[in-house]
């Protein structure tokens, strides 16, 4: 939706005119009168940036997964913009039935687990909330379809199967690119014994790039225990503070400039390098 408003605006102007209308607008519910967030308006500006190849075709989204969760407690992303989130999907072609949009009573702004994290409810770092409901689960499933479930046996990481690497190569020569030194990944035994795993990336939220806190992301969230079980190489790349860009946030309103919409955004690129990396080492 802040695109919609600051599209014309360049430069340091356009960062904090996007950010501003992001908390309004993308965050909280207080520009509808103005008719933001307007999902046919972002469906038509998605068919722009895929008619000038600035992303890939719509056509490749028929077959996406989208999972949304909305908790009735959550005043960070209240739950009529993660509603318009699910209509924009089905607007620019993703099926209904592949859309699962969960609105819940349990939790606050953070990502769900059934026994680790804080209280239910509760919106502080790391920002995790026990509310039994194995959230890391429920995604894994919808995106890649039946899993075997994880024992019931305590999860043990080891230093072969969970990797600190070093980001840098990937996004060498970018500039504010606001991407860390160091990712995490996990690559089960099984995938190093034989190659052929599927890759899921973890974006952590905002306020979760502090290294402290990007580790609970990545230990405590339950998708190490899922990825062990069904041959999953887990990636988790993460992205660090700025003056412009103190919680650490993935960029989603154009901090790190004017192309953050597109392929060539720089998170958006390194990310891309990642991967293929990893397609490439097996």
């Amino acid at each position: 939706a802040h695109s919609q408003l600051a599209e014309k605006i360049s430069g340091a102007g356009a960062v904090l005119a996007r950010l501003t209308k992001a908390m309004n607008s993308c965050m909280q519910d207080k520009l509808r009168h103005l008719g933001v967030p307007d999902v046919g308006g972002l469906a038509s500006l998605a068919q722009k940036f895929s008619e000038r190849r600035d992303v890939d075709a719509l056509h490749n989204l028929q077959g996406d997964k989208i999972y949304l969760y909305s908790a009735e407690a959550d005043t960070t992303v209240v739950g009529s913009i993660v509603s318009a989130a699910r209509d924009f999907y089905e607007e620019v072609g993703v099926p209904p039935q592949n859309v699962l949009f969960l609105r819940k009573q349990s939790g606050a702004h953070a990502f769900i687990t059934r026994t680790d994290g804080d209280a239910c409810g509760t919106a502080e770092p790391p920002y995790i909330n026990a509310c039994d409901y194995d959230q890391a689960g429920a995604v894994l499933k919808h995106i890649h379809g039946a899993l075997v479930r994880p024992s019931a046996k305590k999860f043990i990481r080891t230093d072969e199967n969970f990797l600190v690497f070093d980001q840098r190569p990937f996004f060498a020569g970018m500039r504010n690119h606001d991407l860390a030194k160091h990712g995490f990944l996990f690559r089960p035994q099984s995938c190093v014994a034989e190659p052929g795993c599927a890759v899921h990336i973890v974006f952590h939220g905002c306020a979760q790039s502090d290294n402290a806190v990007f580790t609970d992301v990545a230990l405590r969230t339950g998708y190490l225990r899922w990825a062990q079980e069904n041959r999953l190489i887990v990636l988790f790349p993460h992205a660090k503070p700025s003056k412009a860009n103190p919680k650490g946030c993935w960029d989603w309103w154009g901090v790190t400039g004017d192309n953050y919409l597109t392929k060539q955004a720089p998170q958006i690129r390194a990310v891309r390098a990642m991967l293929a990396h990893l397609a490439t080492a097996g």
